[in-house]
């Protein structure tokens, strides 16, 4: 079927962005539908898309009835702006509540009726996490609608255009550029990758299990633009959200039901089967976290959620590193992370929140988001949350962040925070004051995960009334993405030892990333592991997080059980991490 229209191209994926955030907005945040009107100049089969004007500003009640009931007697208003700015109306955006479809009403009702007009519906109220979540419909010369195919979608919007500026830039992306990918070799390396999670029946019902595969998911999304194709052995209500259902939240995160075969998945469970060509399996045992070729039969039998957070985190990074980094290899490797002793997994309490009732996360990006995703999806573990960040979202967040969605863009990051960990039901309060000599929060908790950009807030917290601070830091480069160092620091005063004064920032740097690393099995012990990324150009991409997240949670929890050994942790997620604690 040839289409009356080939695209409706908007400016970047920044533009599309705020207008979702606009409609989220309108929307009520979720209380009601919302649309608008896309208008722009006509080229042959092609449109341009300028600007948006929204219903509810050219008909106040389009949103009284929880739905958009809009009065086209009112277009008028509408066609009078574009003859006073040589424009048409190419296109219209609403919103729905849950996965995005032409419904009936959206069938037999356009709001223009005109052979190649364009409606495209976002899902959950604008806050798509994934181009293909998004579904693009056209109207056809016979009257009848046809939807383009998801994977279409990105091009067909633009949302795959040059990047105007790298505060907007996909990181993945970002990454391979700085690698040497032109552009369209990194467009059609991230379009043809896909990826399939699939699990075991007992995967599906355990907390461990659930954590893993939601992780695998949302952490897949990011890259594999080809899609994430996910198979469940069996469905269950979630333990951290005991009112949402798996399935239900593996699609809202972007999972799509089985279709073509990936060439890599992520196999979860002992009785789950590989498939594709390049499969790799999460597994626990004994305080020891990990993945290695789907040929055996491991599973996560450890039920601390935290560490199967971080097995799945490293599989992902595997299949990142061989299908996007393409350094492939006959099979997977086998890579593992200790976080606990067999001791120390003994003594382990089942339920945390006699350890820690309360925590400061102090930044929300990356790691803020990371460490945040973890204790959420573990069901143990629910403190008081005090987040704080002076940020906005940038569109490149949401390639970063687990939290972060594109519709995020220009709402500040304490905000998403509130937002996304009320889905769990944890109380959080918020400060979007930036911590310097001049601010600290007068009440906080005593416990800080930090995850900051720069030295001089981390400085400023010799100040603060603390009892534990553990500091992560991350790699900023092509070649240093994937290193990280997290410092567990008992003594708050010793921040000013750790970050010294210097006039120099780039000797401050060189300082920071010689000084001692723990050993790594591999030989990696000289390793350059940068305690400062500067988020505007940093390449950082999200498994980093989440496998360095759970490090960070363990040595609170380890020192909190007094525990504690390792003041310094270094290394590379891209490595074997046995040697860890």
């Amino acid at each position: 079927m040839t289409l009356p229209t080939t695209s409706l191209c908007f400016s970047s994926h920044d533009t599309f962005a705020r207008i979702a955030a606009e409609l989220y907005r309108r929307s009520g945040r979720g209380a009601t539908e919302a649309g608008c009107f896309v208008l722009g100049r006509i080229s042959g089969r092609d449109r341009t898309a300028d600007e948006a004007i929204y219903f509810d500003d050219i008909d106040p009640n389009a949103y009284d009835f929880g739905a958009i009931r809009f009065d086209t007697t009112k277009l008028s208003a509408v066609y009078d702006l574009c003859e006073a700015r040589a424009l048409s109306i190419v296109g219209d955006i609403h919103v729905h509540p849950g996965a995005a479809f032409l419904s009936p009403i959206d069938e037999a009702h356009p709001v223009i009726a005109v052979a190649g007009h364009v409606s495209v519906i976002l899902p959950y109220d604008g806050r798509y996490r994934t181009a293909r979540q998004i579904a693009v419909n056209v109207y056809l010369p016979s009257g009848s609608w046809t939807e383009l195919e998801r994977g279409r979608c990105s091009a067909f919007l633009g949302l795959d255009r040059a990047i105007p500026h790298k505060e907007s830039f996909d990181r993945h992306e970002f990454l391979l550029a700085l690698k040497g990918f032109n552009s369209a070799d990194r467009r059609a390396l991230l379009d043809e990758v896909r990826v399939g999670v699939v699990a075991d029946a007992k995967t599906c019902r355990t907390a461990q299990g659930q954590a893993a595969i939601l992780t695998a998911v949302s952490l897949s999304t990011r890259f594999a633009r080809g899609g994430v194709m996910v198979r469940l052995g069996s469905d269950a209500r979630l333990h951290a959200m005991p009112e949402v259902m798996l399935s239900d939240e593996v699609q809202r995160l972007g999972g799509e039901a089985w279709g073509r075969s990936p060439e890599s998945s992520i196999v979860l469970g002992a009785d789950a089967a590989e498939s594709g060509s390049f499969s790799v399996r999460p597994w626990s045992q004994g305080g020891v976290y990990g993945c290695e070729p789907a040929t055996s039969d491991s599973a996560l039998e450890d039920d601390y959620v935290p560490g199967a957070v971080a097995a799945s985190a490293l599989a992902v990074g595997e299949i990142f590193r061989c299908r996007i980094l393409r350094k492939v290899e006959a099979v997977p490797r086998r890579r593992s992370l200790r976080l606990w002793t067999l001791a120390e997994r003994a003594e382990m309490p089942r339920d945390f929140s006699g350890l820690i009732d309360a925590l400061w996360l102090l930044g929300f990006g990356h790691l803020g988001n990371a460490y945040a995703w973890t204790i959420a999806q573990t069901p143990s573990l629910r403190p008081r949350l005090f987040v704080q960040d002076p940020q906005t979202v940038e569109v490149a967040n949401a390639s970063t962040q687990m939290l972060a969605v594109p519709a995020d863009v220009g709402t500040p990051k304490v905000r998403v925070a509130e937002r996304e960990l009320a889905r769990y039901g944890m109380r959080v309060e918020v400060d979007a004051n930036a911590v310097d000599d001049r601010y600290l929060p007068r009440r906080h908790p005593k416990i800080i995960l930090g995850g900051l950009d720069h030295v001089a807030p981390r400085r400023a917290l010799s100040r603060a009334n603390v009892s534990l601070i553990v500091d992560a830091g991350l790699g900023k480069t092509e070649t240093t993405f994937s290193q990280f160092r997290v410092n567990t620091l008992t003594n708050p005063a010793s921040v000013l030892d750790l970050f010294e004064e210097s006039s120099d920032p780039q000797d401050l740097q060189a300082r920071i990333i010689t000084q001692p690393f723990a050993e790594i099995d591999d030989g990696t012990a000289d390793a350059r592991c940068a305690l400062l990324t500067l988020a505007n150009t940093a390449v950082a991409v999200p498994f980093v997080g989440c496998v360095v997240a759970p490090i960070v949670l363990t040595q609170a929890l380890r020192t909190q059980m007094k525990l504690a050994k390792s003041v310094v942790l270094a290394g590379d997620v891209l490595s074997d991490l046995r040697a860890l604690i």
